[in-house]
């Protein structure tokens, strides 16, 4: 077990499980009363997306294993719990797993795996070393899980009702997902300020204080658009207490995320979680 654990510490299983219930969020909204229907569908793209989300929070792992040694020295492959080339195997097989078990959905969900495979691979090489790129694909990628919920869903027909995606609740949702991350993210970059000596983030262009206010823009923006479901997509009352908090939550890891930015990437955290189960609620 000694050796296991490294493994699956790797993998940040609670963030995983987070993109896990996003997608599974996005197919209860998309299904609704039919979802015993696709109850199979529902669970095999929620293995799917751990998988891909483990075998990308691997893979990070891999390529970040010198500047954690400044800004997270405990983790599993700057402490040598896992050797480097051990991590970036664990992380292929990963990969691959996942990209077989889309095949069991449906051609599009195929399309949307090997599109967020290419952005993940391209955020490692090259986009992450840039603040505009960097942010940006974690955002997207993040986004894309309400897409691809969708797809699971849709994607037998998503050609013919194409325009039904730019209605469809769990894409409205997807845009509150990639504000919130966008702004999360520069959080990150304000915590990883003195190790990030070798590639160009927010913080390090316009200053931590300025990229505070950025990263307080999109946070707040989201904030902003969160009483939309309920004022044009009929969300229920009960989506609009649980959001409150949520928002509360954003407002409050704004307010201290330049003296704590690490509590402030918490907080904002459990802040999304709880704004996914009031999506996944606000329907029914």
């Amino acid at each position: 077990m000694k050796k296991i654990y490294p493994f699956i510490e790797l993998c940040r299983p609670f963030t995983s499980a987070l993109t896990s219930l996003a997608v599974v969020a996005a197919i209860l909204i998309e299904a609704g009363n039919n979802i015993i229907n696709y109850f199979w569908i529902m669970l095999i793209a929620a293995v799917a997306i751990f998988l891909f989300s483990s075998a990308g929070n691997v893979l990070n792992d891999y390529f970040d294993r010198k500047i954690d040694k400044i800004n997270r020295p405990e983790r599993p492959i700057p402490s040598n719990k896992v050797k480097a080339g051990d991590a970036l195997k664990f992380s292929v097989v990963l990969f691959l797993l996942s990209l077989m078990l889309a095949i069991f959905l449906n051609f599009f969900c195929i399309i949307i795996a090997l599109v967020a495979f290419f952005f993940q691979i391209m955020y490692e090489l090259k986009f992450k070393q840039h603040y505009l790129s960097k942010n940006w694909t974690i955002a997207f990628l993040t986004s894309m899980l309400f897409v691809f919920g969708w797809a699971a869903v849709n994607g037998g027909v998503a050609v013919k009702n194409f325009e039904s995606l730019l209605h469809s609740p769990s894409i409205i949702f997807g845009v509150f997902a990639f504000l919130a991350i966008f702004g999360r993210e520069i959080i990150k970059d304000i915590e990883d300020f003195k190790g990030d000596t070798n590639r160009l983030t927010l913080p390090k262009k316009i200053g931590t204080r300025n990229a505070g206010i950025v990263a307080a823009a999109f946070l707040l923006l989201s904030v902003v658009l969160s009483p939309v479901p309920y004022l044009y997509l009929k969300f229920n009352l009960a989506y609009v207490a649980l959001v409150s908090i949520t928002d509360l939550m954003f407002i409050y890891g704004t307010i201290i995320q330049l003296k704590n930015p690490k509590n402030a990437r918490k907080i904002i955290k459990i802040g999304m979680l709880i704004a996914l189960i009031a999506f996944i609620i606000g329907k029914f």
